[in-house]
């Protein structure tokens, strides 16, 4: 039973124009972010065109919770699942990495975000994740002290400098 207006669901295939249209915003806000330009290309072919359906319908190699305020669908988590087969995920380590976490600016602050990482947790455990792992933006200090708030610790740093042709160190 809900405590106040914001919630979380697994996301539906009726969802998907909202869902889509909360894709598109959180890659245009990510592409603006420093460093986020090439987050935002990696994650274009995960949110495009038909991503719900096949998330919902498909092969179980994603879970997609929608967050609600009020019963409006305001935000959402995707959350990719590696193959055991893959070195990421073995019998006793089986992670899930949260490729989108996503509330609308005008709705963040009341809980939403929340209440999808609390049904995110809630079904990964009951699928036998042992762990996530989700990105935060160099800079993005608003994302990370949630991330931190919810449990989430820093486990690696990834550092880049590009580099013209024919450079010296």
């Amino acid at each position: 039973m809900a405590i106040g207006p914001e919630g979380a669901r697994t996301a539906r295939a009726d969802d998907n124009p909202r869902l889509g249209e909360l894709a598109v915003a959180y890659l245009e806000e990510l592409g603006a972010a420093r460093g986020g330009a090439a987050l935002a290309r990696s994650l274009r072919p995960l949110v495009g065109p038909g991503w719900l359906d096949r998330a919902v319908l498909g092969p179980a190699g994603q879970t997609v919770v929608a967050g609600t305020y009020d019963g409006l669908v305001v935000g959402l988590a995707v959350v990719e699942h590696p193959d055991p087969a893959t070195p990421e995920s073995s019998a006793d380590d089986r992670p899930g990495i949260v490729r989108v976490l996503y509330v609308e600016p005008g709705m963040r602050g009341v809980g939403v975000g929340e209440a999808i990482l609390a049904e995110v947790f809630r079904l990964e455990g009951a699928r036998g994740t042992t762990a996530l792992d989700v990105p935060a933006l160099p800079g993005d200090a608003p994302t990370k002290s949630f991330l931190e708030e919810m449990g989430f610790r820093a486990r690696l740093i990834v550092m880049r400098r590009r580099l013209a042709p024919g450079c010296a160190p």
